[in-house]
C-alpha cells in the first residue's frame, strides 16, 4: 500500500483490466451502492481486489445504479494514525461511516474480498468456462445477522440461476461481525483466490452485477 493517504479516485486500469463499453445511457434505478475492500492488498494472479471492485462498479453503473467505490488508502491511514492492530475492520468502518454521513444511506453496501484458498478450490469450470468462485460471509455475532443472511441468500440464489456452480456455500461465522452490526443492508463477498486470473474474476463480477440487479428488480434486496 502507498504510504500517503489517497483520497482521490486514481486510474486503476491496467493492461490486464478488461474494458467494457456501454453505448446507451442506462435508465437510473434510483438505487445507490457503496463498495469497499477491507483488505485492499489482496491480489490475484494479476490485478487485485480493488480492481475487481472498480470492475463491479462499472457493471452496476451500466445497469443504472449509482455506485460509490472507496478510494481512501486504508494502510496509509493506519500508518498516519499509528494503528498497529491486526484487524482492518475498525479502519474500514471509519470510512464506511464517513460515506454514510456524506450520502445519508445506501441501498446496498458491499465489502469485497479475495479468499486465501488454492486454485482448485477457488475456481469453477462450467461448460469449459472458468470462473473465480464466490462465497457470502455472514457474521452471526452481529445484531443484523438475519437480515444480512437473507440478502446474502438472495445474491447466492440469483448467481445460481445464472451459472450454477460459481457460488460456494455461505459461511456463517459464530464469533464474527465484519462491521455488519452497523448496517443491515450490507454483504461481505469473497471472490476467488490468489491464483485466479483477473479474467476469471471479472466473469464472476459480471454474474454478481446481474444477480444484484435481479435481486433489486425482484424486490428481494
Amino acid at each position: 500500500a502507498s504510504e500517503t493517504l489517497e483520497t482521490s479516485e486514481p486510474d486503476t486500469q491496467t493492461e490486464n483490466t478488461p474494458q467494457t463499453e456501454n453505448t446507451q445511457t442506462p435508465t437510473p434505478t434510483g438505487k445507490r451502492i457503496y463498495i469497499y475492500n477491507t483488505h485492499q492488498y489482496e491480489g490475484y494472479a494479476t490485478n487485485n481486489v480493488m480492481d475487481a471492485a472498480d470492475y463491479l462498479a462499472g457493471q452496476l453503473r451500466s445497469l443504472g445504479y449509482e455506485v460509490i467505490v472507496e478510494k481512501a488508502d486504508f494502510e496509509a491511514y493506519r500508518l498516519q494514525v499509528g494503528d498497529t492492530g491486526q484487524s482492518r475492520y475498525p479502519t474500514s468502518r471509519i470510512f464506511m461511516e464517513q460515506q454514510l454521513a456524506t450520502y445519508g444511506s445506501f441501498d446496498l453496501i458491499i465489502d469485497l474480498h479475495r479468499d486465501s484458498i488454492s486454485k482448485d478450490l477457488s475456481t469453477a469450470n462450467v461448460d469449459g468456462v472458468t470462473y473465480a468462485k464466490m462465497m457470502m460471509v455472514i457474521g452471526m455475532a452481529s445484531a443484523n445477522a438475519s437480515e444480512v443472511a437473507s440478502r446474502s441468500a438472495v445474491i447466492h440464489e440469483e448467481v445460481d440461476r445464472l451459472v450454477n456452480g460459481v457460488m460456494r456455500s455461505d459461511y456463517q461465522r459464530a464469533s464474527g461481525t465484519y462491521n455488519q452490526q452497523y448496517a443491515d443492508h450490507m454483504v461481505l463477498i469473497e471472490c476467488g483466490g490468489p491464483e485466479n486470473t483477473y479474467e476469471e474474476v471479472t466473469r464472476s463480477m459480471d454474474l454478481l452485477a446481474k444477480a444484484i440487479d435481479a435481486g433489486f428488480k425482484g424486490g428481494r434486496l
